[in-house]
């Protein structure tokens, strides 16, 4: 039975990535912040899943989640880290809580960076490491690719995690550890209620007329959304394939966006992604 450890795994993309690899037969710890999340999830989802509690802000935390993982693999490796722990902040840069800002990039960049740092050894990043490597999957963000207004400091997080992606890959290539971007556009989670509500301490700014139709133009997206099962089948084929890609976009028309992210001048998209200020 392969090992993987996902950071993240109460709720949305991670929760059903967690249910779809079970029933392909791995054997899955998953980072859960709180300790009755940890308690119902073993009751749902069965002995091949073993919860792990964990803040990835947190080292100490972090250090502790590693002692226990390594504990029960008994010697055993493994077989893939699944960075999918995030948060996304809404708001204009302009009014943005510089708070909400660190907090952001704790969760998103450094959170990864050290988790990733901490549970590389058990992934085989040792010269002396007998047996197979593991992987490492990072969930980025098609928000990675494109910055929109108001999801800028999120987009920023996901950049970020793009350019360790690929750091990491080429760095890691003398383990021959591969390092994997998953790229999300919208999916249908819970997300989209946690998204809900926040632009209201911005309505008194002068984005204000741009944001009270804000739950209107966040049905639509949502209602486009493609469903959870499709990343988790893309996390499933990073997993499996003897030569995975860099990168796997998982939206709609994802040719034809990373057509736009690539090639497409900054004016266009600077045009396509204000349409509404104008109204």
């Amino acid at each position: 039975m392969s090992n993987l450890f996902i950071t993240g795994v109460s709720s949305g993309i991670g929760l059903h990535a967690t249910q779809f690899l079970l029933k392909k037969g791995y054997k899955v710890f998953g980072s859960i912040r709180k300790k009755q999340d940890a308690v119902r999830m073993s009751k749902q989802l069965g002995d091949a899943f073993i919860p792990v509690l964990m803040d990835v802000t947190k080292e100490d935390s972090i250090q502790q989640a590693f002692e226990f993982i390594q504990n029960k693999l008994a010697g055993k490796s493994l077989d893939a880290l699944i960075n999918n722990a995030g948060i996304a902040a809404f708001g204009p840069i302009l009014h943005l809580p510089m708070e909400k800002v660190r907090q952001q990039f704790d969760v998103n960049v450094i959170g990864l960076i050290q988790v990733t740092q901490t549970f590389l050894p058990l992934l085989g990043a040792s010269k002396g490491f007998k047996g197979k490597p593991g992987r490492i999957i990072n969930i980025s963000s098609v928000s990675g690719r494109i910055s929109t207004p108001f999801l800028a400091v999120y987009s920023a997080s996901k950049f970020a995690v793009e350019a360790l992606s690929d750091g990491l890959r080429r760095e890691l290539s003398i383990y021959n550890i591969p390092s994997i971007s998953i790229q999300p556009g919208p999916i249908k989670t819970n997300i989209w209620n946690k998204t809900r509500g926040q632009e209201e301490p911005y309505l008194d700014t002068d984005y204000g007329d741009i944001l009270k139709d804000m739950n209107d133009e966040l049905g639509k997206i949502e209602g486009g959304a493609l469903p959870p099962e499709k990343v988790s089948q893309t996390i499933y084929k990073a997993l499996t394939s003897r030569r995975p890609k860099a990168h796997y976009m998982v939206a709609k028309n994802a040719g034809f966006m990373r057509l736009i992210a690539n090639l497409a001048p900054a004016s266009l998209l600077d045009k396509e992604t204000t349409k509404r200020f104008k109204k």
